[in-house]
């Protein structure tokens, strides 16, 4: 008989539990051979005296770190990476590599993060970056990436740059470099690209006002939904203001995709719509399709609002914002209006491969409900699951159940969109999404 056991809701893929193993270890990521094991440092066409030193005395954490030394000339390239190692990943999984990392010099300077991928015969395929600015104390960056679809293993590089994106003298201290593979079947787009505002800065994102020059755009720490920084806008409205939008522009994206654009945001003068747009290009920056939602109307509270976004088969980029508009729908408030938003996502749905799927029979069977919830959430199924975890939608754990419950309070997560992972025999997840309201 069937027996009513757990928890929750909605569309569900099939996932392979993995353990969070930090695929570095095995490959030196913390310098702690004592030596270049697994690392090169080049400087080409011609070496101009900089180099790398693997050091004691300023480490992170452990007992040693790498430290880079630029000096002033002209190169094609230089970097310090791990080409040929070849630390393997998988496609259709999202991956987050991490390192420690400052400069003794970081005014004027930034950093370039890289992670690149190989097929199985180790050729190159391509590699994605990010810059960020550096301190004189340890930090740590991060970026996620999702592997093209023929990847087998992958590499990492480091290099120092201006603000021209030149070549930089300096010093930049590189420790505990590590990669995982993320606990989630959502691959968000916006996580190198400040799309929650923790940078501190205005970067990749941009208030756009046609016509007229009276609107504001900058970053606060006083009021966010989660973290330490969020987007205070001030939308300041007239009869010369033919356009006014916070975008983020050139977001690649990949045709045929499903993507979800969320965000959490709230009003500071009284209740208005924060309209959600969309635009999708070609190759040729053609605009394909042009996507929006008007139906969120802010609060003085912050709430989460979503929309799926179809890429047409020939998208190349996406461009995404927000505008304001009257809580009728008309297109302009009566008056100035203000905002915070914070924690922008842009995610796109993993489809797991055939190897990961689980064949899905009578006995396999778990009915979620209600949905959405509120209170509590419920799984009925033939067989007991051994563990239920509740991750946010950018796969933080945020609550693991055992398998002695047969309902799972839910009132202590905020509104919004949640995954919820059944682990049923032999380590295998089951993976659905959950709507809290």
């Amino acid at each position: 008989m069937k027996q009513v056991y757990l928890l929750f809701i909605l569309f569900f893929c099939v996932v392979t539990t993995q353990a969070q193993t930090d695929i570095m270890s095995g490959y030196n990521g913390g310098f702690e051979t004592g030596d270049m094991t697994y690392w090169r440092f080049f400087e080409v066409p011609n070496p101009l005296g900089s180099g790398c030193q693997i050091i004691t005395s300023d480490v992170h954490s452990g007992t040693y770190a790498a430290k880079l030394t630029f000096v002033t000339g002209s190169v094609a390239d230089r970097a310090l990476d791990n080409w040929a190692s070849f630390p393997p990943v998988q496609a259709n999984k999202v991956y987050e590599l991490k390192a420690w990392l400052k400069s003794d010099n970081p005014s004027g300077v930034q950093v370039k993060m890289t992670v690149g991928f190989f097929d199985s015969g180790n050729n190159y395929l391509s590699e994605q970056s990010i810059m960020r600015s550096l301190t004189t104390a340890y930090k740590e960056y991060s970026i996620q990436f999702l592997p093209p679809s023929n990847a087998a293993s992958c590499f990492v590089a480091f290099r120092l740059l201006d603000a021209a994106q030149a070549y930089a003298a300096g010093t930049l201290y590189v420790d505990d470099v590590q990669l995982y593979q993320l606990a989630t079947n959502n691959y968000n787009l916006l996580h190198s690209r400040n799309g929650d505002f923790e940078l501190g800065t205005t970067e990749n994102w941009q208030l756009v006002e046609v016509s007229s020059s009276l609107s504001t755009f900058n970053i606060s720490s006083s009021d966010t939904h989660s973290g330490t920084y969020a987007a205070h806008v001030h939308w300041e409205n007239n009869a010369s203001t033919l356009d006014l939008i916070l975008h983020q522009q050139s977001i690649p994206v990949t045709p045929g995709e499903t993507y979800t654009f969320s965000a959490w945001a709230k009003s500071l003068s009284g209740p208005f719509i924060l309209n959600m747009g969309s635009v999708f290009y070609d190759g040729g920056n053609n605009v394909l399709s042009d996507p929006k939602d008007g139906t969120w109307i802010l609060s003085d509270a912050y709430t989460q609002h979503s929309f799926v976004l179809h890429a047409p088969v020939n998208a190349a980029t996406l461009n995404i914002g927000f505008r304001a508009f009257n809580a009728d729908g008309s297109r302009w408030p009566a008056g100035p209006v203000e905002c915070m938003i914070d924690d922008v996502q842009l995610n796109q749905q993993i489809i797991v491969s055939t190897r990961d799927v689980l064949s899905l029979s009578e006995k396999d069977f778990y009915r979620i409900y209600p949905s959405p919830a509120r209170e509590y959430i419920n799984i009925q199924s033939v067989e007991k699951p051994e563990l239920v975890t509740i991750y946010s939608i950018n796969g933080q754990k945020l609550k693991t159940v055992n398998s002695n419950c047969d309902r799972i309070n839910i009132s202590d997560l905020e509104p919004g969109i949640y995954y919820v992972g059944i682990q049923i025999t032999n380590g295998v997840e089951l993976t659905r999404k959950l709507i809290v309201n």
